[in-house]
């Protein structure tokens, strides 16, 4: 009903979020294989007023749709898009899907930390080590039924609303190379300790020797590296 009545106040014909028939719920219900999360960051979130009778143009944004104003504990570490790292975030969201939707399976289709591109990205390792174990946490401590998570991302991107100027990749993408030449960050090394050792680190080196590996483009880049949890392996620290 908010965003009905929001698209109104927008000056829209219809809601910006449809309503279903009764014949299209029960045609979906029960319907989906899996829930896909997309997790980034958290705030803290507080009540705001929303004025309901006003022909004023108002953004379609999450913070009115959803009738709160967002803001952040200034002890969290922020990211180059003021994403904030807050790793407890991650588990209470898969517990919040675990306790109202029946624990379904769950695959975290996103996750990662935006930097101005630097190779030495310790911040994004630390990030990726909070984020994990709390995702570890909710595995085995929890038991949300989480089948795989995805990093964002394996190399340096486009991003819609941001082009180059920020970097989420845990490879260093050079494009201004016709060849679009790579070289490894500190977090790939992270990465391949991670996928190896099937544990997490229990010393986070702030200066991890690595070599400036350069990569060249063979074939289409692929932007996500899979880590499938396996239910025989149980033992990750």
């Amino acid at each position: 009903d908010v965003i009905d009545q929001n698209s109104k106040n927008e000056f829209r014909r219809r809601s910006r979020l449809p309503y279903f028939t009764t014949e299209e719920i029960k045609e979906i219900k029960g319907s989906s294989d899996f829930f896909g999360l997309n997790h980034y960051s958290s705030y803290i979130a507080s009540k705001r007023k929303i004025f309901t009778n006003t022909k004023v143009m108002i953004p379609p944004i999450c913070e009115t749709d959803l009738m709160v104003e967002l803001r952040r504990d200034p002890s969290w570490n922020t990211s180059k898009e003021n994403s904030y790292n807050v790793p407890t975030g991650l588990r209470g969201v898969l517990n919040f899907i675990k306790n109202n939707y029946n624990n379904p399976p769950v695959f975290i289709t996103e996750n990662g930390f935006a930097d101005d591109g630097r190779l030495d990205d310790y911040d994004r390792i630390d990030y990726y080590q909070g984020f994990l174990s709390e995702l570890l946490k909710s595995i085995y401590e929890d038991k949300c039924n989480v089948m795989g998570y995805t990093i964002w991302s394996l190399i340096d991107d486009f991003e819609w609303a941001h082009g180059y100027t920020i970097k989420f990749g845990i490879t260093h993408v050079n494009f201004k190379h016709p060849e679009r030449k790579r070289i490894a960050k500190a977090s790939t090394y992270y990465f391949k300790y991670l996928i190896k050792e099937r544990e997490l680190p229990k010393i986070l080196p702030r200066k991890l020797k690595f070599q400036n590996k350069v990569f060249k483009r063979k074939r289409s880049p692929i932007r996500k590296v899979y880590i499938i949890r396996r239910k025989e392996h149980s033992n990750w620290q």
